[in-house]
């Protein structure tokens, strides 16, 4: 059974996670998975306006009744230097052949891959696009 576009979109954040762990620093940015029993479970941003205390709370400075516990580290959005650094770190490379590897890939899709500056999630990008970085990150050897 073909894999669904979020199930290959989260293949692609694992191998972006495992090229760059940062991604998962609890700074502005970084989204979390905050509730307890009190509060229903939700994701939220860290620094919009929510942070972390050193007890792993989630909390709202602007509302203190607004505190939860922190249950999972989603990470911030995977942009396209986190996908190129880990294509380079598939492919053992310094970053010259990844743009070899992307630009061949590109072309035997016909193309139609290309990543849109105005929305740099991964999450906003075209299905095509998705499908191919999938290809060359979690498929490819």
């Amino acid at each position: 059974m073909p894999l669904t576009l979020p199930q290959k979109i989260e293949a692609i954040r694992q191998a972006c996670i495992a090229a760059n762990k940062s991604i998962l620093d609890l700074k502005m940015g970084c989204k979390v998975f905050m509730g307890d029993d009190t509060q229903e479970p939700c994701i939220v941003t860290i620094g919009n306006p929510y942070e972390v205390t050193i007890q792993r709370k989630v909390s709202n400075p602007w509302n203190r009744d607004d505190t939860s516990d922190l249950l999972e580290i989603i990470g911030r959005d995977i942009l396209l230097s986190d996908v190129m650094a880990a294509i380079g770190r598939k492919y053992g490379d310094d970053g010259f052949a990844t743009s070899w590897i992307v630009h061949g890939s590109c072309l035997a899709n016909n193309g139609r891959c290309y990543w849109n500056l105005l929305r740099p999630s991964l999450d906003d990008q075209e299905e095509a696009t998705v499908n191919l970085i999938y290809e060359i990150l979690c498929t490819m050897e």
